[in-house]
């Protein structure tokens, strides 16, 4: 018994001295108990801003923000400029690279920007770019019945798939660090859907509003926890 509570004494102070290092509190029980800490990684999903599409149409490439648009990322950049964001990962699209830039101004060290297809427009989008939803004859079934959506062989689930598998490759590629991914509505609702395991019909629930961001805390390729990014 008292090897026992000598042992325990000298490992005290470097228990201590490990949750200092970390800032956590320990907390003792009737023994010793040691919490294996992971080191989280944050992926910053930002929705890019709002655009100028005054004919209220469903949009593919080649289109600006406008000026609101602007002030939410330059909003968005300012909250991000305090969460020693090392890279900014965008859609190759034009509203998402002016997003992303417009963040990239405010944050110190001007991290890079790097493109990637995988965060780029779901591909029916390719399809109903310049139309009214009035005319697109797949719009209801879009919006009231996405588990049954399918264009050219590709479902919602694949396009979650693939931003799933996507964003777990960050995760092991940047550990322990801070990352912005400015991408499309669908795309960030796919992956907040993915991970959320919820039925697809409930898909739509997932979304963000344009300009807006959602924080998503991994431990691992494990979601801790999120939180809505609203400026």
């Amino acid at each position: 018994m008292k090897n026992r509570t000598a042992e325990s004494a000298k490992l005290i102070p470097r228990l201590v001295f490990s949750a200092l290092v970390v800032n956590l509190p320990i907390h003792t029980y009737n023994s010793i108990n040691i919490r294996l800490i992971f080191m989280t990684t944050t992926l910053y999903l930002v929705r890019h801003g709002s655009v100028k599409n005054p004919g209220n149409r469903v949009y593919w490439d080649g289109v600006a923000l406008n000026r609101n648009g602007q002030m939410q990322a330059r909003k968005m950049g300012d909250y991000l400029a305090g969460k020693k964001i090392r890279r900014i990962i965008t859609s190759p699209f034009r509203r998402t690279l002016e997003t992303a830039r417009l963040i990239a101004d405010r944050i110190p060290d001007s991290p890079a920007i790097l493109t990637s297809k995988p965060l780029g427009e779901v591909p029916w989008a390719k399809d109903w770019g310049g139309k009214k939803r009035t005319d697109i004859a797949l719009w209801s079934v879009y919006r009231d019945h996405p588990e049954r959506l399918s264009r050219h062989g590709i479902s919602i689930e694949s396009v979650a798939d693939r931003i799933r598998a996507f964003a777990e490759t960050l995760l092991s590629r940047y550990p322990s660090q801070n990352l912005v991914l400015v991408s499309h509505g669908d795309i960030i609702k796919s992956l907040h859907w993915n991970l959320m395991r919820a039925p697809l019909r409930d898909f739509h629930r997932y979304g963000i509003n344009k300009g807006e961001g959602l924080a998503l805390i991994f431990e691992g390729k494990r979601l801790k926890r999120k939180r809505l990014v609203v400026m």
